[in-house]
Formats: C-alpha cells, sequence, structure tokens
C-alpha cells in the first residue's frame, strides 16, 4: 500500500491494520515514549481475554496544553467506547 502524501500517523495505523493478519496487533511509535519493554504485559492482558488493552504514561513531561488535549480526547474515548 502506498500513500501520495503525508495522511497522519492514524491514518498510516488503519492502513496498517487492513494488512495485518496475526490475532493480536501491537502499535508503538518511534519515538520510543511507551517502551518496548511493555509489550509482553499488553501481550498478557489480550490472552486473558479484553479485546483492546492500552497503556497511560506515569511521567509525562508534555506542555499542559499537550495533557489538556489528552484527557479530552481520553474522555471522549471512555463516553464513545464504553471502556475505563
Amino acid at each position: 500500500m502506498e500513500f501520495n502524501g503525508n495522511f497522519g500517523q492514524h491514518m498510516a495505523i488503519l492502513a496498517a491494520f487492513e494488512k495485518c493478519s496475526g490475532e493480536i496487533i501491537v502499535t508503538l511509535d518511534a519515538d520510543l515514549q511507551n517502551p518496548p519493554e511493555e509489550i509482553a504485559k499488553l501481550v498478557a492482558e489480550m490472552e486473558k481475554g479484553h479485546d483492546v488493552v492500552g497503556s497511560i504514561r506515569q511521567k509525562r513531561q508534555d506542555t499542559f496544553f499537550r495533557r489538556t488535549a489528552s484527557m479530552l480526547v481520553n474522555i471522549a474515548t471512555r463516553k464513545m467506547t464504553g471502556m475505563k
């Protein structure tokens, strides 16, 4: 699959999901803000029967705007999906 421009991270991830064939798909940003060592914990939770798992960074060094935007997106996601 090729893109004819830069459509952002989310579109790239969705395109990758269309091509994946595994039972468990793990996404990880290239900046390693979420450590790869956590992948085993995420997979272990999936193997317990969860459909979706994720992680939350505890020691964020983001700007106030970035933390606030992230919080708002997380609230909207919880409301739309019913996930904690």
